[in-house]
């Protein structure tokens, strides 16, 4: 009963505070200097802005940069981003990093997901997981996915021909069909699945889109961190998602792995996992673990399914 009400005062005391810094003449005088809609307690503008309810960040913000400008600012919770609109923006910022450090609000939510992911760390492990992911990003390596990009679109379009009457039917559910293709795009890209059955793949794109729907709710929940953690930490769905990817994952580096024991040649069109497979060493200071690997394989299906958000 002690225990309780210790528990309770405590977070009446927080939620006060909360309170006192939203009312707060710093925070005003911050939200003059930079426009914005205020925010509500605990939720910041994720309510107001019905993000929480599945509305996409990019109409969000396009319907902020008409009413406050071109510069405004969004929060996440309790977490205050400013969002930059033009090209010319984003361009001064990557020119200046010596002035901007990375943005830190969506990297310890990452952190949740992919603690070994790129984004999420720093130091001699960053430039160790650098040295191996940022080559494999090069033009000359991604090029040669085109073929893969336009043969799931090409199966895609002749699906709505065979399936909906394309004279004389509309596609009605384009969007989620859209958001399919691109994480059967990432998946035969990241992860070889040519060798897939169609069973098989269907299980693995399942599992994919189950891991980015708990990722993205980790990051525009607007919950603390530690929430989130324990809720990610105690979801038998979430985990069964990620199982299933490391499963696959892990079939891949054995497959890879044998060819490059046995001195065979590696694939000529050469998936992203397999152009990070001899990395894949737990006994090098600079190769990266198969745990690090998964976590950077995804972070890629995590940001590129992103820009389909």
């Amino acid at each position: 009963m002690f225990l309780s009400t210790i528990f309770l005062a405590s977070l009446l005391l927080l939620l006060l505070l909360i309170y006192k810094y939203f009312t707060s003449s710093n925070y005003n005088k911050d939200h003059e200097r930079i426009p914005g809609l205020r925010p509500q307690l605990l939720f910041g503008n994720l309510l107001q802005t019905n993000v929480l309810k599945g509305e996409a960040f990019v109409n969000v913000w396009s319907q902020f940069q008409k009413q406050y400008g071109d510069i405004f600012t969004y929060y996440f919770g309790n977490e205050r981003a400013i969002v930059f609109s033009k090209a010319e923006h984003a361009q001064y910022i990557y020119h200046n990093r010596h002035i901007y450090d990375m943005c830190e609000l969506f990297a310890k939510y990452f952190q949740l997901t992919t603690p070994n992911g790129l984004i999420c760390i720093n130091g001699e492990k960053y430039k160790r997981h650098a040295r191996v992911v940022l080559p494999a990003l090069k033009r000359n390596k991604v090029t040669p996915q085109l073929e893969t990009i336009v043969k799931c679109t090409d199966k895609l379009i002749a699906n709505w021909k065979r399936d909906n009457d394309y004279n004389s039917k509309l596609v009605k559910n384009i969007i989620s069909q859209s958001q399919q293709l691109l994480i059967n795009i990432i998946l035969f890209i990241g992860f070889d699945a040519d060798y897939l059955s169609d069973q098989e793949l269907e299980r693995l794109a399942n599992a994919a889109n189950t891991f980015i729907q708990y990722s993205a709710f980790a990051i525009s929940s607007g919950m603390p961190k530690t929430i989130c953690h324990y809720y990610l930490k105690f979801d038998r769905k979430y985990h069964q998602a990620r199982h299933t990817l490391k499963e696959y994952a892990d079939q891949i580096i054995k497959k890879e792995g044998e060819r490059y024991s046995n001195t065979q040649p590696m694939t000529t069109n050469k998936k992203l996992i397999s152009l990070l497979i001899s990395s894949a060493d737990e006994t090098t200071e600079h190769g990266l673990t198969k745990e690090e690997l998964l976590d950077e394989i995804l972070l890629f299906i995590e940001a590129g399914f992103e820009w389909d958000r």
